[in-house]
This record gives C-alpha cells, structure tokens and sequence, in this order.
C-alpha cells in the first residue's frame, strides 16, 4: 500500500511504527474501509504463535522432520537424524 503524508505524521505523533501497521494490514479485519486489530484478536493470534513455537521446539528436538510425499499424498515421515546416507 501507499502512505500518505498524512499517515507519516500521524504514526509519528501516536508512537505507531510501520511494523505495527504491517502486523495490522496482515492479521486485522477488514471493516468498510479500515482494518482493524483488537486486543481479543491481537491475543488470539499470539496464543497460536505460542502453540507454534512450542511445536517448532519439538521439530527442533528431533534435529528436524522429513515428510515424503508425492502430490498430493503424504507417504511417510520420519525424524531427520533417524536417516543418515552412507
């Protein structure tokens, strides 16, 4: 999107960085013609970032996950220190 001077004055006066405006154009809900971020939404979202990292630690723990697959089919799966080539 492009900013407005405007914008560029208002972010500056409310202590409102562009990061915070990317999470907001990413994450919010489009209503008319804003796009907002609530605190009930803005939680939500970080209880599944929390849910994420906790499963990446798992992968991390495994030294990693293989997934074959072929299209559409998942195959098998396997931990990626389980294999080791020759």
């Amino acid at each position: 999107m492009v900013t407005s001077n405007h914008l560029i004055t208002r972010m500056n006066q409310r202590g409102i960085p562009g990061t915070l405006l990317n999470l907001v154009a990413e994450f919010g809900k489009p209503k008319q013609d804003k796009i907002i971020l609530d605190k009930k939404l803005t939680l939500k979202i970080i209880e599944k970032i929390d849910k994420i990292r906790k499963d990446l630690i798992k992968i991390a723990d495994k030294g990693g996950i293989v997934l074959v697959v072929d299209d559409d089919l998942m195959i098998t799966t396997y931990n990626r220190n389980s294999y080791r080539r020759a």
